[in-house]
C-alpha cells in the first residue's frame, strides 16, 4: 500500500468550505483504481492536511496527478498555497 500526506498551511475559508471540498474530492478518488482510503485532517494553525492511501505506486501516482489537477482547477481560492507533500509506501498499517 502507498500513500500521499498532503499539508496545507494556509486555508482561506471555513472548516465546512475545506469539509464540502474533501467531500467532493473523496467522491472522485474513490472510483479510482487502488483506492483504499482518503481522509481531511482539520490542522490546529487553521491550515489541513489530507490523506491518500491506494493499494500500488502507480494507483497512487495517478491519484496523485488527479488530486493536483483537481485542486488547481476547483480550490485554487481555498487552498492558495502550495501544500507540502510527503509520500511513500506504507510500511505499517492497522484498520480502515
Amino acid at each position: 500500500m502507498y500513500a500521499t500526506i498532503r499539508r496545507y498551511g494556509h486555508v482561506a475559508g471555513s472548516s465546512e468550505d475545506v469539509a464540502r471540498a474533501g467531500r467532493d474530492l473523496a467522491t472522485i478518488l474513490c472510483k479510482a483504481p487502488g483506492f483504499v482510503s482518503y481522509a481531511v485532517l482539520g490542522v490546529e494553525d487553521g491550515g489541513c492536511a489530507a490523506v491518500s492511501l491506494f493499494e500500488s505506486r502507480a494507483d497512487l501516482d495517478e491519484a496523485d496527478r488527479l488530486v493536483t489537477q483537481w485542486t488547481a482547477e476547483y480550490l485554487a481560492g481555498l487552498l492558495p498555497d502550495a501544500p507540502e507533500i510527503t509520500s511513500g509506501e506504507v510500511l505499517a498499517q492497522r484498520g480502515i
